[in-house]
């Protein structure tokens, strides 16, 4: 509204400046946070699976293939791949479980990362899918059509079926495991890659509620800031109501108002700009300053330094920092 000539009355730059420095300020911390996560989730895709490929023999059986377990990138891994997960890693995709070396061929996993729950759950691969899946040999002459849903957000229900020769065999929640899980319990598995990338269910549930992490802080300032807004909008209007009583009783009487009429909208402009100082534009600034001090603070914290592994605090994102506050550690001798 400053930048409109003839409306402004303390000049066109004197709230865009530090306006641009606020918006400059958050949007480089905002972009920080980004790229930190870009680059979380390149090591992440760049994690190493072991996937059973087929190649030809070296030697004088040149025509026969082998088949062994390579290692792999979890962004190399493709639908209908075989992969084989050990013991305390975690699942690189959606899969089917073909094959479980834990007792009675069941297969203990931690959702903390899907759903949140620590306590282990348990899947077990259909018999007549194990008993022909023990070892690679096996796995590579295995031979079965896998009909799935498409994909989707829900992490409780899963519907397929698998054709082994002219059998059909009902596949559902008990017989998949999801990526971000871990392996927990359990020597080894094999796993039938069903869904993978965006298609696997955390990142469709990644995508669904997709919202700005904003503390309670944040929401009491805004709340603040939005009735300062109101106070300046009210205190506008009413300066120019009084602004048109005094010139219709003061207006025929002086000689240097005569055709010095403003219409409505300039002068209710022009006094929310004149009260638009009332608004704490410095306190957002101030506070994304105190929120980058904290992330770089936090990792100073010695008290937060982990010995063993060498690994020090860490703040993900700077948006939610405050909420730090509310944390409180009841220590039992």
């Amino acid at each position: 509204m400053q930048m409109i000539p003839g409306w402004s009355t303390t000049g066109n730059y004197t709230t865009i400046i530090p306006l641009s420095f606020f918006l400059s300020l958050s949007m480089a911390r905002e972009g920080y946070d980004d790229w930190r996560r870009h680059r979380q989730d390149k090591v992440e895709n760049n994690k190493d699976t072991k996937v059973l490929r087929a190649s030809p023999r070296h030697g004088t059986e040149q025509n026969r293939l082998e088949t062994r377990w390579e290692t792999k990138r979890w962004k190399e891994a493709r639908v209908g791949d075989i992969v084989r997960i050990n013991r305390d890693d975690w699942i690189p995709a959606d899969i089917i479980l073909l094959y479980s070396a834990g007792d009675n061929g069941i297969a203990y996993i931690e959702t903390a990362a899907l759903d949140g729950e620590t306590n282990l759950k348990s899947r077990q691969a259909l018999p007549q899918i194990a008993s022909q899946c023990k070892d690679e040999e096996s796995c590579a002459a295995f031979r079965g059509f896998i009909h799935s849903e498409d994909p989707n957000q829900d992490l409780y229900n899963f519907e397929g079926k698998i054709a082994i020769g002219d059998e059909m065999f009902p596949l559902s929640n008990t017989e998949i495991l999801y990526r971000g899980s871990i392996l927990r319990n359990t020597p080894h598995i094999y796993g039938f890659v069903v869904f993978t990338g965006e298609e696997t269910k955390i990142r469709m549930n990644a995508s669904k509620y997709v919202r700005t992490k904003a503390p309670t802080l944040q929401h009491k300032v805004n709340q603040v800031v939005l009735v300062v807004v109101l106070i300046v909008v009210a205190l506008a209007i009413f300066c120019t109501a009084g602004y048109q009583v005094w010139h219709s009783k003061e207006g025929e009487h002086s000689w240097y108002l005569k055709g010095g009429k403003i219409s409505f909208m300039p002068i209710v402009a022009s006094f929310i700009i004149l009260f638009n100082t009332m608004i704490p534009l410095a306190l957002y600034v101030s506070m994304e300053i105190i929120k980058l001090s904290q992330m770089i603070m936090l990792q100073w914290d010695v008290d937060l330094y982990h010995e063993e592994s060498n690994t020090p605090c860490e703040a993900r994102t700077a948006t939610i920092n405050e909420e730090l506050g509310q944390i409180r550690c009841d220590l039992i001798p």
